[in-house]
């Protein structure tokens, strides 16, 4: 009786990671495992599959600025949406944590457009020196977000 080969994965489930930046080629269309927009990515691996994919659970702060507003917008709608359909009794029976739930952001890729992540900038290719001395708007921390996030829905609870 034969047995099956065992598949030497090539990333463990916890690594880190960034994507790779290449141009796509005839398969990628139907395997839908990289689109150009996919670059330089940073995460985290969920899953690693026999088939050679990998799941990862995408840094916030290596998305594209837009692409992490609408995952954001998209967090705070379902959020809110979730929340009004949970009766009042229900709702004071959830930990604060579990009322700011966030949403990954997940990606299905192929291991060979990985690579192991050395903490080299997520979305610019600019180095360190130059990219320090670029005006750069502030960006909010997970707790500023979060307190942000809070005093909204104080006011929208006010409000109402």
């Amino acid at each position: 009786m034969a047995t099956a080969a065992k598949v030497e994965l090539k990333f463990k489930d916890g690594e880190r990671v960034r994507i790779i930046e290449r141009e796509p080629g005839t398969p990628d269309p139907k395997a839908l495992t990289y689109y150009p927009f996919f670059k330089n990515l940073t995460g985290k691996v969920i899953k690693s599959y026999d088939d050679n994919s990998i799941a990862l659970d995408i840094d916030r702060s290596s998305l594209p600025e837009d692409i992490r507003q609408r995952h954001e917008l998209s967090e705070t709608g379902m959020r809110e949406k979730w929340l009004a359909g949970l009766g009042e009794e229900e709702r004071e029976k959830l930990t604060e944590k579990a009322k700011r739930f966030r949403l990954r952001y997940t990606l299905l890729v192929s291991a060979n457009d990985a690579i192991l992540d050395e903490g080299k900038p997520s979305r610019s290719s600019k180095p360190a020196a130059v990219a320090a001395t670029t005006d750069v708007p502030h960006r909010r921390t997970e707790a500023e977000l979060a307190a942000a996030e809070e005093e909204y829905l104080r006011a929208k609870q006010a409000g109402q």
